[in-house]
């Protein structure tokens, strides 16, 4: 999201003048509430716009969809599941609410609900590409099943090639492969892109941190030292540039953290969580708090490393249980004596 004031001062204006025309406009109310969330997190000043809005206009869908996503920003999953449910019943033909509405069933860890949603998004518009991404990963998420994971995305590409060439399922089709032990596939896929980097509003991962985390697996020191050591060039050149960014310094302390350098890890991961808080900014938030995990296992601090685990797993999130028995990242934490607690503890059936 881009937060730049110059565009941000361009929004308001063009709000402003929405106004002097009708002081009453619903949607005017509504750019007003994208306004204060997009552009500064200020969930309350956006939630009173849309409550004007609403009041104006009670079937504005559009006024729901908005509260269901402040809501889910905010920590507050309960009324987003009840905005965003109420805004597909105004609007039950759009892919966009029923694929939204299957994302905060996903964090709450309904899992077969946020199915159905996503299937629901999938068949309102069947060459989109992100409802099949976000239920392949469902699927690693709630049953770890990579076959399930790996069907849904052969399915997205038969209803549209292009997105054959989409980062994000080139990143889960990578994802399945190292989760089933396919090392030499996941070096055939990464190499086959061009494309640097994997991202999107939650993360920022260069591929040399997929190289590194690979050759790691097949025990290439040398080689997963080099890779390690690319990305933070990498990622330093880039915070140069963009130096509020969280996602950059997130990915920053895994590689100083695959390098041994623990000192500049820590406070690279530290800082990303201090710049977006789970407080401020609840589903961005929990992704940074995941790299501090990977962080910390990296640095073979592995009780420091659960603990964030364990909270992870007792708020709204994408980090399951069964990911942590899959994913290669966190078998080391096989071995402390409350690991089988937390798996216990927070296994969703």
């Amino acid at each position: 999201m881009d937060r730049n004031e110059n565009i941000l001062a361009k929004s308001k204006y063009v709000i402003d003048k929405a106004f002097e025309i009708d002081p009453d406009l619903p949607e005017a109310h509504v750019a007003l509430g994208y306004y204060y969330y997009w552009g500064y997190l200020k969930y309350p000043q956006a939630l009173e716009e849309l409550e004007k809005a609403l009041k104006k206009q009670p079937g504005n869908s559009e006024a729901f969809y908005l509260a269901g996503s402040v809501y889910r920003r905010a920590g507050n999953l309960g009324k987003s599941k009840k905005y965003y449910l109420k805004a597909l019943e105004l609007d039950p033909r759009s892919s966009r609410i029923a694929f939204n509405t299957g994302q905060t069933f996903d964090l709450l860890r309904e899992y077969s609900t946020a199915q159905n949603y996503y299937n629901t998004a999938i068949m309102l518009q069947p060459d989109w590409v992100y409802p099949y991404h976000e239920l392949s990963r469902l699927h690693l998420r709630w049953s770890g099943d990579t076959k399930k994971a790996r069907e849904t995305i052969v399915n997205e590409i038969h209803f549209n090639q292009a997105n054959a060439f989409d980062s994000l399922i080139i990143e889960t089709i990578i994802l399945i492969n190292l989760y089933e032990g396919r090392y030499d596939e996941v070096f055939k896929v990464l190499s086959a892109y061009k494309f640097k980097v994997f991202q999107n509003q939650f993360y920022y991962r260069p591929k040399y941190l997929y190289y590194a985390a690979n050759y790691s697996l097949l025990n290439k020191p040398d080689l997963e030292h080099l890779y390690y050591d690319s990305a933070r060039i990498f990622l330093e050149d880039k915070i140069k540039k963009l130096p509020e960014d969280p996602r950059l310094y997130s990915s920053l302390g895994i590689a100083y953290a695959g390098l041994g350098i623990e000192m500049k890890a820590l406070n690279a991961s530290q800082k990303a969580v201090k710049i977006l808080p789970v407080e401020k900014e609840a589903w961005k938030g929990v992704f940074l708090v995941e790299d501090l995990a990977h962080t910390y296992v990296l640095l073979g601090k592995y009780p420091e490393a659960l603990k964030q685990i364990e909270y992870l797993l007792s708020i709204p999130g994408n980090l399951s249980t069964k990911i942590l028995e899959i994913d290669p990242i966190w078998a080391p934490l096989k071995n402390l004596p409350d690991y089988k607690k937390v798996i216990e503890k927070y296994t969703v059936n």
